[in-house]
């Protein structure tokens, strides 16, 4: 009965193979066959062997990334941390095997990439590269370029708003939590080892904004969040007697929300930290002072 675990592989040479050391198979399938000579003329022999070799060879390759968009031919992809090589083949046990990558520290590399790079910018093949994992995967498990920018950006909004909701649902005085908040945004605006990446989701608004509503409605949405904890936080400070009952909470939340946007961008741009700072200490000298 035939082997299952011989492939097309083995079959092209007469089914005649047998596994050497390590479960795999030499390159002469008339070492295998002790008849196989004799009943094949030397050249179809040759043609057999040759084949073998190739079709052999492709088993045993790696990801070979072919490279069709701006970086040119097709390289091979070095592997990182990620780790993934979709899958191997092996005889010996006689079970396909796949080795795994961990989507989740993908991602990450991901949307640390997209973030320095922007959308345009970051190739397919750059992703490879990066991630370290072959293209089949990528889009098997991502869906494909898009759709990983915009659940890089997903995992963005995750991580950083609830910050701002922990820096403003402090119990006690409102209006101090909200002149840190302000403060915070500016010193990260301006600090070198961050302000070339600038905001995730400004960033996203200045490039897909304008001509992708999935990217929009996500901006859309971080921003809807932010401008809620600011009013949020400005009512409760209404309340407490922090601000003037002729104080509108929902139009201080907007300026900040526009001035903070607006600061993510300048500090991108800028080198002088003094811009960004002078920026947010005058929106902050509209707020009164408890």
């Amino acid at each position: 009965m035939h082997d299952p675990r011989f492939t097309l592989k083995d079959r092209a040479v007469g089914g005649c193979v047998t596994p050497n050391r390590g479960g795999r198979f030499g390159t002469d399938p008339a070492a295998h066959c002790p008849g196989l000579r004799q009943e094949i003329p030397p050249k179809a022999v040759t043609l057999f062997a040759t084949a073998y070799r190739v079709l052999g060879s492709a088993v045993e390759a790696e990801d070979v990334v072919q490279d069709g968009d701006a970086h040119g031919g097709g390289h091979f992809a070095e592997p990182s941390p990620v780790l993934d090589r979709s899958i191997s083949l092996g005889y010996g046990g006689g079970v396909a095997r796949t080795k795994a990558f961990d989507p989740d520290a993908a991602l990450r590399s991901a949307l640390d990439l997209f973030w320095r790079r922007g959308y345009e910018a970051t190739s397919v093949a750059d992703l490879v590269e990066h991630l370290g994992i072959g293209r089949a995967s990528l889009y098997a498990t991502f869906g494909g370029k898009r759709e990983l920018y915009l659940k890089a950006l997903d995992r963005y909004v995750e991580t950083r708003d609830p910050l701002i909701l922990e820096e403003l649902s402090q119990p006690g005085p409102v209006m101090p939590a909200v002149r840190a908040m302000v403060r915070r945004f500016a010193a990260e605006a301006s600090a070198p080892e961050v302000r070339l990446a600038g905001c995730f989701v400004t960033n996203t608004a200045a490039e897909l904004g304008p001509h992708d509503p999935a990217a929009a409605r996500r901006v859309e949405n971080s921003w809807e969040y932010v401008e809620t904890m600011l009013y949020s936080a400005f009512v409760r400070a209404r309340a407490q007697g922090e601000l003037p009952e002729d104080r509108d909470p929902r139009a201080l939340a907007r300026m900040l929300l526009v001035m903070l946007q607006g600061v993510r961008v300048v500090g991108k741009v800028s080198d002088d930290p003094a811009r960004v700072r002078d920026a947010a200490e005058q929106a902050l000298a509209l707020l009164p002072r408890i």
